[in-house]
């Protein structure tokens, strides 16, 4: 069972030099240094932070005047007969429905713009590392994330990929 077990151990590691032979040049990419400190992954950042306060400066509006109308509600209530109250906290249940969908809506708006950004970002940064391969004649180009350790720094293209993204695309226009 030992001899077995060396004997398939042996040929794997022949196998994988004999692979490893045929790679002739590797290269890292940090594909999340890329997308946050690209021009246009700072670009699609402060969109974001734009509308999200946009957003947020409407929904506190929203929510003040439903807060006000809840303890005018209150209020009323024991001036009203039955059917009137029911009737007016009805009304304010519609519009806090109302107001719960138009945040939704809201919220996948954004999300939809964000992810469509994103993949327009990750299209172009690929065709960049993509050029940049073909340009130095690597091999294989392997995401910093599956590198478990790496003994020559130079193999870290990242930076030459940033510069090349940023020269190519400055920004993207999320449309919400």
């Amino acid at each position: 069972m030992r001899v077995l077990f060396f004997s398939l151990l042996l040929l794997v590691s022949l196998t994988s030099v004999a692979s490893a032979q045929e790679l002739k040049s590797v290269a890292v990419v940090d594909l999340k240094v890329i997308l946050q400190s690209s021009k246009a992954g700072a670009s699609i950042k402060q969109q974001m932070n734009k509308k999200q306060d946009e957003y947020k400066k409407d929904l506190e509006s929203q929510q003040k005047k439903l807060s006000d109308a809840k303890d005018a509600l209150a209020r009323d209530r024991s001036v009203l007969s039955p059917d009137a109250y029911a009737e007016k906290r009805k009304a304010f249940e519609g519009d806090l429905g109302k107001l719960q969908a138009n945040m939704r809506g809201k919220k996948n708006s954004l999300d939809k713009a964000f992810s469509t950004a994103m993949e327009t970002l990750q299209t172009q940064t690929m065709a960049v590392i993509s050029g940049i391969a073909k340009e130095k004649n690597y091999t294989l180009v392997l995401p910093r994330s599956s590198v478990l350790v790496m003994t020559d720094s130079n193999m870290d293209i990242t930076q030459d990929v940033l510069s090349a993204l940023d020269e190519k695309l400055t920004s993207i226009d999320l449309k919400f």
